[in-house]
Parts: structure tokens; C-alpha cells; sequence
């Protein structure tokens, strides 16, 4: 018999099992530096310090762990997210050991992302991680409370260990896409608070990333409590500032759209109801407000963050 067959039975390679198979790495930029061993530098006691991983996160997130040890009873605390200046999607609380180690905290989480920022947000005073200032250097820090991130000539030691991923795909990469991403619809935060007068007193804090689109507010019987103000603030800035007695004499009722008062009463029950869309990175802060007053103030929200 002679020719080329008419079919033929397709011999299944190594490049084959990769593109179905789960890929499985360790994602890390340091000295390999081993347990035991003392790291070339390292600080004691500094949060805030962050290292960024911009490609190739795509998985399921294992573990995140940091080259540590600590002298008292202190532990750290690594938070996470896809980037700086972004709140933390998770974190996890580290007990170092007596030696230099590598401690590690479990995530066991799907990570839609291309990129993952690891950041040290708790330290114990006791505790020391190591680090060095060798290229490719990719360290951050912050001086405020994660808000704001700047370059570091350093390596801080942590990694992330991935299972799930694959050769290649289309990730999610960023914060706009058209790509919904995954998200979770919170319990609702509440907090009842009795206003110091002239003191913008904070009721709520919501620590993340996504969006809130309903919030109650309500303030007790007393003299000139429907001239409490209600503040919304996203990310440090003013996003919502009204009064009971302003949208009272806009015409605001029970049936008014976005912002409305079902119960409104000169120096009494005031109650407000926001349905308008507030959009945070890292916090969103809800807080009371009286010149004079001190009526009982309660608020409740009800957020979705970023997962």
C-alpha cells in the first residue's frame, strides 16, 4: 500500500498537556535566601513596606509568605491586592519564629487578576523581616497609611505561591474592563454614636475596594437635631455633605429620588435615606456632624468590595 494515509491518530505531546494541565509556580524576587540563614538587610518594627508582582498572577493564591523572625510575641500582618493604592482585598496575620525564617499565611483564594501588591499592614515591634538592594529591585513604601506609595531602593522578601494557572490566557488586568469582576455584597456595617458638638464625628469605616449605594442615617429627639449633618467620604475626600433641615427646605420627602426623608421633625426623629452610588479604593467613612447638638446618630451601610 502506497500514499499517504487518508487519517492519522494525532500523537498528544508535552505542549498538548501544558495547555490543559494546572500550572503551578512560586512567585519571587529575592536572594533565595534559605531558613536559617540571616537576609543582608532587614527593618524591625516598619509596616507599610510593599512588594509588587505586575505579571503572571492569574490562579489560585495558596499562600503569601515573608522572611522573618521576631524576639517577643509580636506577629505581621500581609494584606493584598492587584495593585498600590488600591484597598486590601484580604490579608493575612503571620506568627514568626525565634530564627530567620520563611513564615507563610493561607489565602486559598481564585485571583482573577494579572498582577498581585503584597504589603506589610501590622507589625509587632519585636518583629524583623529581611530584604535586600539588589536589581530588579521592587519594593514600595508608604507614609501613609497605604494611601499614597513611592519607589524603594530594596527587595522586601515575600512571595506567593500559585496553583490553578495556565500557559496562557486573557486575564483581567486592571480596574476598567468589560470583564465584570468579582465582587461580594457585604453584611450591612452599622455604628450608633452620640455627636460631640462642632466635632465631625466619624460613625462608619469600610476598609477596601468597590462601591456603596444605600445608607441610612438617623438621629434621635433633641433640640436642633434636624440640623445634623450626614458626611460621606471616600478615599479622604468630601463626596456627600447634606443636612436634614436643607433637603427639608428643598422639598426632600419620603418620596424624593436618590435622597429622601421619611421622617423628618424640627428638633426631633430625622431619619435619611441615600440610594446614591459612592465609589472607594480603600475606605469609605460615614460620619455626623452638629454645631450645638449632641443627638444619638446612628448610620448603616450596606457596601459591595472587591474580591
Amino acid at each position: 500500500m502506497t500514499g499517504k494515509p487518508k487519517w492519522q491518530i494525532p500523537i498528544l505531546g508535552p505542549t498538548w498537556k501544558q495547555t490543559i494541565a494546572e500550572r503551578r509556580s512560586t512567585l519571587e524576587n529575592d536572594s533565595e535566601v534559605e531558613n536559617g540563614v540571616d537576609p543582608p538587610a532587614f527593618l524591625t518594627g516598619n509596616d507599610y513596606y510593599g512588594k509588587f508582582f505586575p505579571r503572571g498572577c492569574r490562579g489560585m493564591i495558596e499562600v503569601i509568605s515573608i522572611f522573618c523572625k521576631r524576639t517577643g510575641a509580636g506577629t505581621i500582618t500581609l494584606s493584598y491586592s492587584l495593585q498600590p493604592e488600591l484597598g486590601a482585598l484580604g490579608s493575612v496575620e503571620i506568627t514568626p519564629g525565634s530564627g530567620w525564617a520563611w513564615k507563610t499565611g493561607a489565602v486559598e483564594t481564585m485571583w482573577n487578576y494579572d498582577s498581585l501588591f503584597i504589603w506589610i499592614s501590622a507589625i509587632g515591634a519585636d518583629v524583623s523581616w529581611g530584604y535586600d538592594m539588589v536589581d530588579p529591585l521592587d519594593g514600595h513604601i508608604s507614609v501613609d497609611d497605604g494611601a499614597t506609595w513611592a519607589d524603594v531602593t530594596g527587595r522586601p522578601f515575600m512571595r506567593a505561591v500559585f496553583t490553578g494557572q495556565t500557559e496562557g490566557d486573557v486575564p483581567v488586568s486592571g480596574i476598567v474592563n468589560n470583564i465584570p469582576l468579582p465582587s461580594v455584597s457585604t453584611e450591612f456595617y452599622y455604628e450608633i454614636d452620640t455627636l460631640v458638638p462642632n466635632v465631625l464625628t466619624p460613625l462608619i469605616d469600610i476598609y477596601g475596594a468597590g462601591y456603596c449605594d444605600f445608607i441610612r442615617a438617623w438621629v434621635t429627639a433633641v433640640a436642633d437635631s434636624h440640623l445634623t449633618r450626614i458626611y460621606v467620604i471616600c478615599d479622604g475626600a468630601t463626596s456627600m455633605n447634606e443636612a436634614f433641615n436643607m433637603l427639608s427646605d428643598w422639598g426632600h420627602t419620603a418620596d424624593t429620588p436618590t435622597i429622601s426623608l421619611p421622617r423628618y421633625t424640627v428638633d426631633g426623629i430625622c431619619v435619611m435615606l441615600i440610594h446614591k452610588r459612592f465609589e472607594f479604593r480603600r475606605h469609605l467613612r460615614i460620619s455626623g456632624f452638629n454645631t450645638g447638638a449632641a443627638p444619638v446618630t446612628m448610620a448603616y451601610a450596606y457596601p459591595t468590595l472587591l474580591r
